[in-house]
C-alpha cells in the first residue's frame, strides 16, 4: 500500500472519529473479535458499535427529551390552572347559592313579622329557626371561602368528590335540609293567616247583612233566599277557619328531617296535607264572597222597589 493510499485512509478514519466521538478505538475492539466468536455482546458494546458504524437507531426519549420534560410541565401548568379555576367556581357557586338562601331568609321573617292572625308563639318558633339557619349558612359561607383558599393545586386528589372544598359545598343542600322545610312552612302560615284575617272581616260582615235582613223580614219582605246565602256564608267562613287552623298545625312543629328519610317522608305528608287545607281555605272564600254578593244585590234590590213604591204615593 502506497503512503498515498495510507494517508488517505488515515484522514478518513480520523475524519470519522472526530464526529463519531470515539469511533476508532470503538471499531478497533470489534475489529479484534472474530466473526465467529461466541463471545456475548452487551448492550454497552451494542451502542458504541453503532455509534462506530453510525447506525445507531435513536429512542424516541432521546430525541425527545427536551421536549417531554416541556409536555411535562405544559401539563402541570394546565392541571393548577384547570384545579385553579375549579376551586373559584366552587367558592363562587357555594357564594351564590349561600346568598340567595340568606336573602330568602330574611324576606320570611318580613313576612313573618307581618303576620297578624298567627300566634306569637307560632311566629315566634318559626322566626328562630330562619335567624339560626341564616346564622349558619352565613358560617358555612366563610368557611367554604377560607378552604378554598388553602386548597392546595397540582394534585386531581385535593378536588375529588370527598375533599373538603367539596364536601363543605355539598353540604349547602345535604346539611341544610331545614332550608326546604321553612319555605313552605312559611307560605302555609302567611296563606293562613290571610285567610284568618278574611274570616276576621266576613264574620263582622255577616253580623251587619243580618241586621240588613231582619230589618227587610220586619218590613214584610220575603227574605228567605237572602237568609239561605248568608246561613251558607257563615258555614263557609267556619269552615275556612278550621281548615286554616288545621294547616298551621300541621306544619308549625315540623323539625327539619337532616338526611332522615322517615322524618322527610313525614314532613312532606305533613306539609302536603296541610296545602289541601289552604287550598280549601281558597274554595271557602270565594264561595262566601260569592254570597255576600249575592246578600247585598238581593238587600238593594229590596231598597229599590221600596224607594219606588214610596215615590209612586
Amino acid at each position: 500500500m502506497n503512503m498515498k493510499t495510507i494517508i488517505s485512509k488515515y484522514a478518513a478514519i480520523v475524519s470519522v472519529s472526530t464526529i463519531l466521538a470515539g469511533g476508532i478505538m470503538t471499531a478497533t475492539v470489534f475489529a479484534q473479535v472474530p466473526a465467529s466468536s461466541s463471545m456475548p455482546m452487551h448492550a454497552g458494546m451494542y451502542m458504541r458499535g453503532h455509534m462506530a458504524s453510525g447506525t445507531m437507531p435513536m429512542r424516541a426519549d432521546m430525541r425527545m427529551g427536551s421536549t417531554t420534560r416541556m409536555s411535562s410541565t405544559t401539563r402541570e401548568q394546565n392541571l393548577i390552572q384547570h384545579q385553579d379555576q375549579a376551586i373559584s367556581n366552587i367558592d363562587n357557586r357555594s357564594t351564590a347559592e349561600i346568598t340567595a338562601r340568606i336573602n330568602s331568609l330574611n324576606e320570611l321573617l318580613v313576612r313573618i313579622n307581618a303576620m297578624a292572625k298567627i300566634s306569637s308563639s307560632t311566629k315566634s318558633t318559626i322566626a328562630s329557626e330562619i335567624q339560626t339557619l341564616s346564622a349558619e349558612l352565613a358560617t358555612l359561607q366563610s368557611q367554604i371561602q377560607a378552604t378554598a383558599s388553602s386548597t392546595p393545586t397540582g394534585s386531581v386528589g385535593d378536588l375529588s368528590s370527598s375533599s373538603q372544598l367539596r364536601t363543605e359545598a355539598q353540604s349547602i343542600t345535604k346539611d341544610y335540609r331545614v332550608y326546604a322545610l321553612v319555605i313552605p312552612q312559611t307560605d302555609i302560615l302567611a296563606a293562613a293567616d290571610r285567610a284568618q284575617t278574611l274570616v276576621t272581616s266576613f264574620t263582622t260582615l255577616a253580623v251587619k247583612l243580618q241586621t240588613r235582613i231582619t230589618t227587610l223580614q220586619t218590613a214584610g219582605h220575603d227574605v228567605t233566599a237572602l237568609q239561605a246565602s248568608l246561613s251558607d256564608l257563615n258555614a263557609k267562613v267556619a269552615d275556612a277557619q278550621t281548615q286554616a287552623t288545621a294547616a298551621v298545625t300541621a306544619t308549625q312543629s315540623l323539625t327539619p328531617d337532616n338526611g332522615n328519610a322517615t322524618i322527610a317522608a313525614n314532613n312532606a305528608t305533613a306539609v302536603k296535607a296541610a296545602q289541601a287545607d289552604i287550598k280549601i281555605v281558597d274554595s271557602d272564600i270565594k264561595a262566601a264572597t260569592a254570597d255576600a254578593k249575592s246578600i247585598v244585590k238581593g238587600i238593594e234590590a229590596f231598597d229599590i222597589t221600596a224607594s219606588t213604591s214610596a215615590s209612586t204615593q
